[in-house]
């Protein structure tokens, strides 16, 4: 989640430039890390950790 962060995000991939999949690269970068946020999120709550 610190990944998502405005130091992490501002100063190390905030571009828009490389386009992946007709998006800006900044969002693929912020999809991914809430994509694996989430999955983590789940993976603890069915260990029940």
């Amino acid at each position: 989640m610190a990944l998502s962060q405005p130091p992490a995000v501002h100063g190390l991939v905030n571009r828009i430039e490389p386009w992946v999949f007709g998006m800006p690269f900044l969002f693929v970068y912020l999809l991914a890390v809430y994509v694996v946020t989430i999955a983590v999120l789940i993976w603890t709550m069915r260990k029940k950790v």
